[in-house]
């Protein structure tokens, strides 16, 4: 093979390369639903999930307004919950993924990670979604103004 033929081989894998790395980045990101510019492919994409779902053991309540239970978090007024850091330098686990329903609501959540906000208000019966790398993150959750006190998300 000469390097002309080698050269079409060449461009095609750069390609698939940065397909994937675009892929990578958009997935291992964090993004409420509804909001950022990669939320419409990843309600296109449904349920497909790459890392395995947050559970309680990763969480971490602080401050007294919160209540983790095995499979939901109830607070009074505002809570804020801490992702845990999991995996390490060498570790295949990458991303872990976060969904709960809002069962009592609405729900105003605001998720931080490594410094980068992201806001948004989640009606009774909707999800809050997101996917959270190594480091693991801070959500809060805030009773919307009309909702009842307490709320409730429920993990799925």
């Amino acid at each position: 093979m000469t390097g002309v033929d080698r050269k079409p081989v060449v461009v095609a894998l750069v390609c698939v390369a940065v397909a994937v790395l675009l892929f990578a980045t958009g997935t291992a990101g964090t993004v409420l639903r509804g909001t950022g510019g990669s939320g419409i492919w990843q309600e296109r994409l449904g349920d497909l999930r790459i890392g395995e779902p947050v559970t309680t053991g990763d969480l971490l309540a602080i401050g007294a307004n919160c209540t983790i239970g095995p499979a939901e978090i109830r607070w009074s007024g505002s809570c804020l919950v801490r992702i845990e850091e999991f995996g390490g330098r060498f570790s295949l686990r990458t991303t872990k993924n976060f969904r709960a329903e809002v069962v009592a609501g609405p729900v105003d959540a605001r998720l931080e990670v490594r410094g980068t906000p992201v806001e948004d208000t989640v009606p009774t019966g909707e999800s809050i979604e997101f996917t959270v790398g190594r480091a693991g993150g801070f959500l809060g959750l805030q009773c919307g103004r009309f909702g009842p006190d307490p709320c409730a998300i429920a993990l799925e």
